[in-house]
C-alpha cells in the first residue's frame, strides 16, 4: 500500500511503523490519518499521544476505526472502543474532537480531531489514563 502511495505522490513522505513509536520529529505533520487500525494497537493511549506529538499545533487527526459497544467488544475479545470511549481517548490525548460520523452499518466511526495548542495545565501530546479499557 505504501508503494502505491509513493508512486501516486512521489514528493510525499510515507512511513510504516508502530503507532506507539512514530519515526517523525515533534510537530512535523499537519495531518495524520489512521484507517481501521487502532483496535490492533498494543496501547491506544500511547499511540494517540504519538499522533499528538508529531502533529503541529492545530494539526488534524482523522481516525477511522471500529466502534463497538463495550459488551460486544468484550464478547468479541476486541480492543475496539465505543463511540464515547474514542472521544474520551482523543480528549485525554490532547485533541478537540470536532465531529464523529458512523459509517459501514454503524460499525466504523470516523472521528475528526484537532490537536489542542499547548496549555500550562497539560501540554498537548500528554495523556492521563485512568480505569480499565
Amino acid at each position: 500500500m505504501i508503494e502505491v502511495a509513493r508512486s501516486l505522490m512521489p514528493e510525499g513522505s510515507f512511513h510504516q511503523a508502530y503507532a506507539e513509536s512514530v519515526p517523525l520529529p515533534d510537530a512535523s505533520a499537519d495531518l495524520v490519518l489512521s484507517s481501521v487500525s487502532m483496535h490492533h494497537w498494543q496501547d491506544s493511549a500511547t499511540g494517540v499521544g504519538e499522533v499528538a506529538r508529531v502533529l503541529r499545533p492545530a494539526g488534524l487527526f482523522c481516525l477511522a476505526d471500529l466502534a463497538l459497544p463495550a459488551w460486544l467488544a468484550k464478547l468479541a475479545r476486541s480492543k475496539a472502543k465505543s463511540r464515547p470511549g474514542i472521544r474520551h481517548l482523543l480528549a485525554e490525548g490532547g485533541f478537540e474532537v470536532g465531529r464523529q460520523q458512523a459509517v459501514f452499518a454503524r460499525l466504523v466511526l470516523i472521528s475528526l480531531a484537532k490537536r489542542q495548542t499547548c496549555s500550562a495545565s497539560r501540554p498537548a501530546g500528554t495523556s492521563t489514563v485512568t480505569g480499565s479499557r
